[in-house]
């Protein structure tokens, strides 16, 4: 085996291991956000399949499935604050190339709702590299439902706030104990791990 000298721009940016996400707090105004909720709910809920096809004990909760273009000018906003936010010289540095797949409208619409510890990643889904979760709920209407990532409980949980966390690190939603929340994931998507 050849020793190679290591490019500096292999190894440089911050470890996703250490910082596990970023945040922007009130990212989409309450407007903003309320539209985003009025598109959502104009397609049909359907109940949520995991890529694991292990739904029961996995998820609970309502999901609907929006295009790309059903909120581009959202997306748009989002993909420059992220690309921006991955590429600087402390980002994760993660090969992106855009939003390659569905958008997902979640509902934690009763109690006990949850999505319990998982990766966003998996088989067939290798491309997802950053996952981005939009809360769409004033966190005064709800109790329970708290995001975990890779161990660490994330207090942004106001109304039009953004976080954006690497696909691989395990993450879940806690169970709802009373009211309902709503939130949009979205993939940024790009060439698998390897």
């Amino acid at each position: 085996m050849n020793n190679i000298n290591i490019p500096k721009d292999w190894s440089s940016g911050e470890s996703m291991w250490d910082t596990p996400y970023y945040y922007w707090e009130n990212f989409f105004s309450s407007e903003e956000v309320d539209e985003i909720i009025r598109i959502a709910e104009q397609k049909q809920h359907e109940v949520a399949n995991t890529f694991d096809n292990q739904t029961e004990g996995v998820r609970n909760g309502k999901v609907v499935w929006l295009d790309y273009k059903d909120l581009q000018g959202a997306c748009d906003k989002m993909w420059t604050s992220v690309v921006q936010t991955n590429s600087d010289v402390d980002g994760w540095n993660l090969d992106v190339r855009g939003f390659g797949e569905a958008l997902q409208y979640t509902v934690y619409d009763k109690k006990g709702s949850f999505y319990g510890p998982h990766q966003d990643i998996g088989p067939n889904y290798q491309h997802r590299k950053i996952s981005l979760s939009l809360q769409l709920s004033d966190s005064k209407k709800y109790t329970g439902g708290d995001i975990n990532i890779n161990g660490q409980y994330i207090p942004h949980k106001n109304k039009g706030d953004l976080i954006m966390f690497p696909s691989i690190l395990y993450h879940e939603v806690t169970p709802i104990k009373s009211g309902i929340r709503k939130s949009l994931v979205i993939w940024l998507t790009g060439p698998k791990l390897r």
